[in-house]
Formats: structure tokens, C-alpha cells, sequence
């Protein structure tokens, strides 16, 4: 008889498991695409980490669409709090996804930077997912003359009309390099350009 409880006991266990587990995920699965949205109302003052899903691409063969596709239907992994990322030593591709929202009613005109060398950045619209359409692309070997925003680190401008929310993806490769490493940021355009000592890497020509 004492088996037979203790045995009892543990399809208890396991159901009361299973139970928190389904109910734990479809609280996570419930919170919908807008949960990890990041909002502004200026520049970013906490971690861009957390809001920016990423998925490895070994084969180096996803495009856009591929990769919206894999976003949507996986909870990805998310940055830890910290404004750098840490993809190891790798010839892979790497792909983030990033939605912001303009929680003002003013626009909000935004530059997002990589400060690094020998990667490759591919910026993409994906806000309408029947229309991805590509924005940039930039690296620490394109010449001055033809970025945008002519400064060493690749920094893209992307404009947020008044409440709009966009969501962006980043295709990330290495040139000459075996590691997929970079610091990111967001923030406004005059916070951009304020001169700060201790970032000697925006530097202008």
C-alpha cells in the first residue's frame, strides 16, 4: 500500500508540474509580439539587450523573410542587460530583431549604432511582414562618402513618426574576422551628436 501512494504521489507531482509548465509558457506566449516592444520617449536609458531577439544562421543562407518567419514562430533568444553582444568565435551569420515605438507625439528621429570593425550590417524594414524592404547597409570598410551618417562606427538613422512602431531586423556577418562581437546603441540624433569624451569613436570627417 505504501508503494502504491508514494507511486500516486509522484504522477501527482508530475501532473502539478506539467500544469505550472503549460500555464508558465502560455503566459509567456500570451504576452503577443508587441511584449518586448521597445518604447522612447528620448534616448535609451536602460538596456537594448532584452529587446532585441537573435537567432544564429550557420548556413549563412536565411533572407529576410526566412528569418521574420523563424521570429515569429519561436521564442527567440534575447540579449542579458548590457549594450553589447557576444556572438563567441564564429564565421556565422547572426540576425536580430528589434521593435521600437515612438511613445510620443513629436517625431523622434533615432540613429542606431554598431561601433566595431569587420562585420558586415544589413538593416531591413519588416513592420509589414508582406513587404520587407531593405533600408541600409554598412561596414567598417565602407568609405565615408557613401554612408549616411559618416562616422567610424556603422550607425543607421531610423526616422518614428508620432506613435509608429516599427520593427526592424539586422543581418550581421564577419568580413576579415572569427568572431561576431559588438557594442549597440540607440539613441536620438542630438544625443548622437553631443561630444562626449569618453566615446572618441564618433569621430566625423
Amino acid at each position: 500500500m505504501y508503494s502504491i501512494r508514494r507511486w500516486n504521489w509522484r504522477i501527482v507531482a508530475a501532473v502539478l508540474f506539467f500544469v505550472l509548465n503549460a500555464a508558465t509558457g502560455g503566459m509567456a506566449n500570451a504576452q503577443g509580439p508587441g511584449a518586448d516592444t521597445l518604447k522612447l520617449k528620448g534616448p535609451l536609458t536602460g538596456w537594448l539587450g532584452p529587446h532585441l531577439s537573435w537567432l544564429k544562421d550557420s548556413s549563412g543562407r536565411l533572407g529576410p523573410d526566412d528569418a521574420l518567419h523563424i521570429f515569429s514562430r519561436h521564442d527567440m533568444r534575447r540579449g542579458k542587460n548590457q549594450l553589447e553582444f557576444y556572438g563567441g568565435y564564429t564565421k556565422s551569420t547572426f540576425w536580430f530583431r528589434l521593435t521600437l515605438k515612438n511613445d510620443t507625439t513629436v517625431p523622434l528621429p533615432l540613429f542606431w549604432s554598431f561601433n566595431t570593425s569587420d562585420l558586415e550590417f544589413v538593416l531591413f524594414d519588416a513592420t509589414d511582414t508582406g513587404h520587407i524592404f531593405l533600408l541600409d547597409s554598412a561596414s567598417s570598410h565602407t568609405p565615408f562618402s557613401r554612408r549616411e551618417i559618416p562616422v567610424r562606427g556603422v550607425t543607421f538613422r531610423i526616422g518614428l513618426a508620432p506613435g509608429q512602431t516599427r520593427t526592424l531586423l539586422v543581418k550581421v556577418y564577419p568580413i576579415n574576422i572569427d568572431y561576431v562581437n559588438f557594442p549597440t546603441n540607440i539613441t536620438t540624433a542630438e544625443d548622437y551628436f553631443r561630444p562626449d569624451p569618453l566615446e572618441p569613436e564618433r569621430i566625423f570627417v
